[in-house]
């Protein structure tokens, strides 16, 4: 079979649908509802509809169960980093600093927005471990952690503001902030990341 384009990347599924979980177990659609239908392989369907949807460690339960290779669904990055912020030098040092750290690198997965709404829309929806915020219009960044923080996979927070007094740094670990180091420091937030990433990959126990 010949694909055009770009591959899936299913780091960020954590729901298939049964096209794809046929895709990544090699059979046909019809072969995983079959299965899905008679227990074999669980889920839940969309309410108001016939939409199958099966989660991510069920998939590879089942995949495992039947032999079927899971490579290409657990070599996925097992650390998700949110980088919320306009200063695209901001997110080229953190890329930098994260492919040239060879404890993390290929176990770590950079998201970048300079968009406050997407931001919120990403936090929320893929669940990323830790999450980089600088200063964003519309956005009050001591509102902006408050409210991460809060979040149910409950993230950890770099504030990198433009400027930062010792009072706004106050205000915002308060809020809930890991650490807060101004943007132009950018070994400094990078080193940061570096270690926030490796201790999260310890508590995972990887």
């Amino acid at each position: 079979m010949v694909v055009n384009g770009p591959q899936p990347d299913w780091s960020v599924k954590d729901v298939f649908t049964t096209g794809e979980a046929a895709e990544l177990c090699r059979v046909s659609q019809q072969t995983i509802i079959r299965c899905f239908d008679s227990g074999r392989l669980t889920g839940f369907k969309v309410p108001g509809s016939r939409f199958r949807r099966i989660p991510r460690d069920e998939l590879i339960r089942f995949m495992r169960a039947n032999n079927i290779p899971t490579e290409v669904i657990e070599s996925a990055p097992v650390i998700r980093v949110l980088v919320a912020c306009p200063d695209g030098r901001v997110q080229d040092a953190l890329k930098s600093a994260i492919d040239a750290d060879t404890s993390i690198e290929g176990r770590c997965q950079i998201l970048a927005t300079a968009d406050p709404i997407e931001a919120g829309i990403m936090a929320a929806s893929l669940a990323p471990s830790v999450i980089v915020i600088g200063d964003m219009p519309g956005a009050p960044l001591h509102s902006a952690v408050h409210h991460l923080v809060a979040l149910a996979h409950a993230p950890q927070v770099l504030c990198v503001p433009g400027a930062v007094t010792d009072q706004d740094a106050s205000a915002l670990l308060a809020a809930g902030a890991a650490h807060v180091i101004a943007a132009e420091r950018r070994e400094q937030v990078s080193a940061a990341l570096a270690a926030m990433v490796r201790s999260k990959l310890s508590e995972n126990g990887r």
